[in-house]
């Protein structure tokens, strides 16, 4: 029994070596693999992707829409600094443009000079910096020595930009290194760099430049008005009384140049008119004020040299007959007088003098005509048979347009006065001076035949020439006064001019054009900053200009000098005077492409460039329709 049990421990070992066996032998269950479950896992990777890349997507479309709208506000320009500009920290004279054209203004209703303001304030703050403002008078230094920011636009902030100003002289008498602010309207390479204050987009302007006026039949009057600007489509009107009276569209050419025909009804009198362009980046040079003066029939004074007791012989006949070929509407008054009788003759009346185939005259009536001419009367001189070309010459001297040497006839193969000899005359050598006349382009209009009358040495402004080289009409300016000589005679006696087409108009706008009113009554136009001048008595004159503004001349020996002081029409309340102040067309005209991009390549040219703001705030609305889109879509995608 004992033993018995001695032995159990053996046996128990022996029973329990199967479950050790058991456990040695036990393997990890082998995965069964499940068709369904890797399909879920990739579905789920990429969710989770497709979840990331949204929502980066929509952090990025914030940013930029954030970060572009900040930028924007800064509006920045895309573009190279200008030599000695914000690359250079070293001495400058920063040289401001005080023309008219800085008055203009940029997208954001920003005068140009408020902008060069700006730009010399926070030049003065990085560097030391001298002021110089260049305005029509020239130089002014403002400070010659470096100033602080905040002092620079005390100096610049009651300066007024006006006129034309002459930068390349202004400029040029700078010494040392020079920085040009300005509008780029205008061009210099005179300083070492230039800093331009407008874009490309707001250089479009135009203006008006001069206004001739023409005399049609009628009392109608063509205006030719000269724009000058960018290229592209205009639109003027003309008014009247502040009633529109015409309304035209023109184009100004590449070259920057154009022009419109308005015509107008006017009755005699005095009339203010009023020609505007549509809006653009400079308004001062956008309108004209014009007084215009229609005048009644012109005073003409006429010493007969050949008086005819047969009425058709008579010299002044045709004369007679022109003066009353439109009726009501005389072309001029006719006062005659003989010869010999002249010192009778009422010159203080006339406008115009004509000395109808004279030669000798009385020297105190010569003497009396030339006071006349000197104060601005007219004189015309026409030969004939009975003229004395020495005696006139003698007594008339330099009042001629040109001394008188000899007659000349026309003469047939046999040396006998022949009409059938005559030299035909056609074309005026002087065309834009017969459409002064109100002739237009007279070719054929005032074709004719000469076969006698004088000759004369080449002095003066020969208008029209005879075909062998005779000058046939021939003018000058005597003081204030204008003469006119016509080598041949108003009668039928040596020319068949009295019975062409022609005669009637070129008469009467030759005696208007020597009495002064050839422009059509225009009082006369000045560009700012010029000074009109006339004769006149001991006397002071006032002025009224636009809005009622006022000023005030003092005559002094018998010349009044009167300097407008603002843009506009200025009338003078004594006399029958007036006088406009313009804007010059060379303020009007922004520089062409291709005159900057020479400015450019000859150096020392900087601009703002290209502004990148509008890209700037379009990318940032893309931006927040793209957040926008996406947001959309998450939330749809949530809901399923």
């Amino acid at each position: 029994m004992n033993w018995l049990a001695g032995a159990a421990w053996p046996l128990a070992l022996l029973i329990a070596a199967p479950l050790v066996i058991h456990l040695l032998s036990r393997r990890p269950p082998r995965p069964q693999p499940f068709a369904p479950l890797p399909l879920l896992e990739r579905a789920i990777k990429r969710e989770r992707r497709r979840i990331q890349l949204r929502r980066f997507l929509l952090l990025a479309c914030r940013t930029l829409a954030v970060a572009g709208l900040c930028l924007a506000a800064l509006l920045p320009m895309l573009g190279q600094p200008p030599s000695g500009d914000d690359n250079d920290r070293g001495p400058v004279t920063l040289v401001i443009d005080g023309s008219g054209s800085m008055e203009a203004r940029n997208d954001g209703g920003q005068r140009f000079f408020d902008v060069a303001i700006d730009y010399a304030e926070s030049q003065a703050q990085r560097r030391p910096v001298a002021l110089v403002f260049c305005g029509p008078d020239g130089q002014s230094f403002l400070q010659d020595q470096p100033i602080p920011g905040l002092q620079a636009r005390t100096l610049l902030e009651d300066k007024r930009p006006a006129g034309y100003v002459d930068l390349d002289a202004c400029v040029g008498g700078i010494d040392g290194s020079s920085l040009l602010v300005t509008d780029g309207w205008g061009a210099t390479t005179k300083a070492e760099g230039v800093h331009i204050v407008s874009r490309e987009n707001e250089r479009d302007n135009a203006g008006l430049g001069a206004v001739r006026v023409r005399p049609l039949s009628r009392g109608m009057i063509e205006l030719t008005v000269t724009v000058h600007g960018s290229p592209g489509p205009r639109r003027l009107q003309l008014k009247k009384s502040g009633v529109v009276k015409s309304t035209i569209r023109l184009e100004v050419a590449p070259h920057g140049l154009g022009e419109a025909l308005l015509t107008l009804r006017l009755e005699s009198g005095h009339h203010r008119l009023v020609l505007e362009l549509e809006e653009d980046r400079w308004l001062e040079d956008n309108k004209r004020e014009l007084g215009l003066t229609m005048q009644g029939p012109t005073h003409v004074l006429a010493v007969n040299g050949d008086a005819r007791s047969v009425d058709y012989q008579d010299e002044l006949f045709y004369l007679r007959q022109a003066a009353h070929a439109l009726g009501a509407r005389d072309p001029f008054r006719l006062t005659e007088v003989s010869l010999g009788d002249e010192r009778q003759a009422p010159l203080q009346e006339a406008q115009v003098v004509l000395l109808a185939d004279n030669s000798q005259l009385d020297v105190a009536f010569v003497a009396e005509l030339r006071a006349f001419v000197e104060r601005g009367g007219g004189l015309l001189v026409s030969a004939g048979p009975s003229m004395d070309p020495v005696a006139l010459t003698k007594s008339l001297g330099d009042l001629l347009p040109a001394p008188i040497r000899s007659r000349w006839m026309a003469l047939d193969v046999d040396g006998r006065p022949s009409k059938q000899a005559a030299t035909t005359v056609s074309v005026p050598e002087d065309l834009e001076f017969f459409d002064q006349l109100g002739l237009g382009r007279a070719e054929g209009l005032l074709r004719t035949q000469v076969w006698g009358g004088i000759n004369h040495q080449s002095e003066g402004d020969v208008r029209w020439r005879l075909t062998d080289g005779r000058p046939l009409l021939t003018t000058d300016e005597k003081g204030r006064g204008r003469v006119a000589l016509i080598s041949t005679s108003l009668d039928r006696d040596l020319s068949d001019l009295a019975i062409r087409p022609g005669f009637v108009p070129l008469l009467r706008g030759l005696l208007r054009w020597l009495a002064g009113q050839s422009a059509g009554g225009l009082d006369p136009d000045l560009r700012r900053g010029e000074r009109f001048s006339q004769t006149l008595g001991a006397q002071e004159v006032q002025w009224v200009g636009p809005e009622k503004a006022r000023a005030r001349t003092i005559v002094e020996a018998g010349q009044l000098r009167f300097t407008p002081p603002r843009l506009g029409l200025w009338r003078a309340k004594e006399i029958e005077l007036g006088v406009e102040l313009r804007t010059d067309e060379r303020e009007s005209r922004p520089l062409s492409q291709t005159q900057r991009q020479a400015l450019a390549g000859s150096g020392g040219v900087g601009d703002q460039g290209l502004p990148l703001w509008p890209l700037l705030l379009i990318l940032a609305m893309l931006a927040l329709f793209a957040e926008s889109w996406l947001t959309a879509r998450e939330v749809k995608a949530a809901g399923h």
